[in-house]
């Protein structure tokens, strides 16, 4: 008797050699309503690894990417043996997530596009890296261009993660439509944050962290320090204008 297992999720499945040890690997899209659909598959003959030389001299097996038919790929790790041995065991849970917070202060706004047909918004500014989870600056009434806010963001974050990237978004407040998008752009944050995460410290995002970590740097462009201060910057926005803010 044969044992099989794959990774991220373990599966441990029996087989007898020499047989019809064919593994078949499927994803599928869960449907609450309507049948479950399935993604793509793949296979894999057990008896051709088990009874190849190769396979066998590796004390550790490689992690595969596997093509699935008829889309997607599938990242895999399978090790087969029989089942009398002792075998150890891999822990592969993920660590465990660790609270964290970005604390940012958006001070002003200039040259951001007006959105009423007066040549004025109702300005505020908008920051996010999870959509659910959202704050905003008070409103800067009949705004022309030039905002002015002194306004703290505080966002919780989990560590580690993929999202990484924060939002900035200059809105023009309507009331009796959608609010209209102004102009706006994104941060990369993935070194901050893993710095943070890895290193279990507050870190500042100024001047001296900027020109230290050049990959940081170049995650996070259109940002200019202007002057002798080395706390604030200025974030370029698209489709026009500028925000300034500083991380705490």
């Amino acid at each position: 008797m044969l044992r099989v297992i794959f990774y991220y999720i373990i599966f441990s499945l029996g087989a007898i050699l020499p047989g019809d040890t064919t593994l078949k690997i499927e994803v599928w899209d869960q449907d609450p309503i309507f049948p479950d659909e399935l993604i793509g598959y793949t296979k894999i003959d057990l008896e051709d690894r088990f009874f190849n030389d190769k396979w066998l001299e590796m004390k550790d097996k490689p992690i595969e990417r596997r093509t699935l038919k008829p889309k997607g790929w599938i990242t895999m790790w399978l090790e087969i043996f029989e089942s009398r041995l002792n075998i150890k065991k891999w822990d592969i849970s993920p660590p465990p997530l660790t609270e964290l917070e970005l604390r940012m202060v958006v001070w002003k706004t200039e040259n951001i596009p007006r959105g009423d047909v007066e040549g004025v918004s109702d300005e505020y500014v908008t920051c996010y890296i999870d959509q659910n989870i959202k704050q905003s600056t008070d409103m800067h009434f009949r705004c022309q261009g030039q905002g002015s806010y002194n306004w703290r963001i505080v966002l919780p974050v989990t560590a580690p993660r993929e999202n990484t990237i924060l939002n900035i978004h200059a809105m023009d407040n309507d009331f009796f439509s959608f609010n209209d998008y102004l102009s706006g752009n994104s941060l990369q944050l993935r070194t901050l944050i893993r710095d943070v995460y890895e290193l279990d410290v507050p870190i500042k995002y100024d001047r001296d962290y900027y020109d230290a970590f050049p990959q940081a740097s170049r995650e996070s462009g259109d940002i200019e320090f202007k002057d002798d201060d080395k706390d604030k910057f200025w974030l370029k926005l698209y489709k026009q204008g500028a925000v300034n803010i500083n991380y705490l």
